[in-house]
């Protein structure tokens, strides 16, 4: 397996872990910069919340930001 599918792969299966139901916000990657410009890797996550809400007319538990909480795109039950 090459590098690149190996490290798209990890991303996936990273990505998945914190992702939101509503509107797909998940994992950014990048790096730190420090101030002698030497770089490390790192990742932003989302603030998800699992959360009891309407789905098709029954309580379900989903995954959802905090955003997608705030703008009321979803109706908690």
């Amino acid at each position: 397996m090459k590098y690149n599918d190996l490290h798209r792969k990890v991303r996936e299966e990273v990505s998945s872990m914190a992702k939101c139901s509503i509107c797909g916000k998940g994992v950014v990657f990048g790096q730190n910069v420090s101030h002698s410009n030497r770089k490390t890797n790192r990742s932003w996550k989302p603030n998800i919340r699992k959360v009891k809400a309407i789905v098709d007319g029954t309580p379900t538990t989903v995954a959802v930001c905090s955003r997608c909480l705030r703008s009321g795109k979803i109706t908690r039950a």
